[in-house]
């Protein structure tokens, strides 16, 4: 009954207090366009295997959305829609646990420069996807913001117009054989809450710490938050797309038979056909500076080409179109028709 008291003072006195906050004549920064995956161009050559890393969350306040790992659940997201792309194969993150522990530890400093290249050989994939989560504000837009009070954990506000949800996202693209950061961009997504009017909220914690709606819950699900968290993650998704076709993609000999038979660690899933041509490569020793540890790449000798004969999911087998000598660990490059 107390309780229900206070809820109808605070509703009452709130009636008294205008309805909608005003902005002050500062100029609006140009937003990006949003981002759909159905405009991304058709996908040309094999696809790229990549991995992807917990996020870092570094976003403050608005503790209410973060009832579960905010990181953990962006870097998610982000696996599956690079999956749902067509454009990659991504690996699973549970499989490469002492690899990302390994490269958190390069990328925290306390790893020497030189230990990165091996680190690289042991992760099967060049290229790994790391990132922060910078920003996840509901309803922040300045004119649209909510204003209320808070008494013993019940607070009522001003709908203040809807105000505007946003979530911002730094991508960085790592080279997972030398550690270099090839590109990096700070994504944002915008979204407008629809709501208007008075809000009340009861808010509870549990030993000192706020318990709101979880991340990608059904509430998260339903909220202007998770548009604004999609719109970040897809202009993500263009970001790394456009950033790793610059990067010719490569690929194994696994074997090399007496038989005449090479296998290559490409296959269906990859995106490739039967008839593929392949031009092989010797790769030498890698030039390392002796002062940072960087790889600094290697020279490479064209062996010759190699055609797909056989096609099975995640490998496939080839013949000589020319060239020999052809060897396990040489390195293939989709030759373009």
């Amino acid at each position: 009954m107390k309780i229900f008291k206070m809820i109808i003072v605070l509703i009452v006195a709130f009636s008294f207090l205008p309805m909608q906050a005003h902005a002050f004549g500062k100029k609006k920064k140009k937003k990006e366009e949003k981002k759909d995956l159905k405009d991304l161009p058709p996908l040309k050559g094999p696809k790229k295997l990549v991995a992807v890393n917990k996020f870092e969350n570094k976003a403050e306040g608005n503790t209410f959305w973060h009832g579960q790992k905010l990181g953990e659940g962006m870097s998610d997201m982000l696996a599956t829609t690079l999956m749902d792309s067509g454009y990659f194969i991504v690996l699973e993150r549970e499989s490469l646990k002492e690899v990302f522990a390994e490269q958190d530890l390069q990328q925290s400093g306390r790893m020497a420069k030189g230990n990165t290249a091996k680190m690289g050989k042991t992760l099967s994939t060049q290229i790994l996807i790391n990132g922060a989560v910078t920003l996840f504000e509901e309803g922040t837009k300045k004119g649209g913001k909510r204003g209320g009070i808070a008494i013993s954990g019940i607070s009522v506000g001003l709908g203040g117009g809807g105000g505007e949800s946003q979530v911002g996202v730094d991508i960085r693209i790592i080279d997972t054989t030398t550690g270099q950061i090839l590109a990096s961009k700070a994504c944002k997504g915008y979204a407008k809450s629809k709501s208007r009017g008075i809000s009340l909220g009861i808010n509870r914690s549990i030993g000192g710490r706020s318990v709101g709606a979880s991340f990608g819950g059904d509430k998260f699900e339903k909220s202007p938050l998770s548009d604004a968290t999609r719109d970040a993650i897809n202009g993500a998704i263009f970001f790394i797309v456009e950033e790793l076709n610059k990067i010719p993609w490569s690929g194994k000999i696994i074997k090399a038979g007496g038989d005449g038979k090479i296998y290559i660690n490409c296959g269906k899933r990859n995106n490739v056909n039967m008839g593929q041509v392949f031009n092989v490569y010797e790769v030498g020793e890698s030039f390392i500076d002796p002062d940072t540890g960087e790889d600094l790449g290697a020279e490479e000798t064209l062996l010759g080409a190699i055609k797909i004969i056989t096609l099975k999911e995640k490998l496939a087998i080839c013949a000589a179109e020319s060239g020999q000598n052809f060897a396990k660990g040489n390195v293939i490059r989709w030759k373009e028709v």
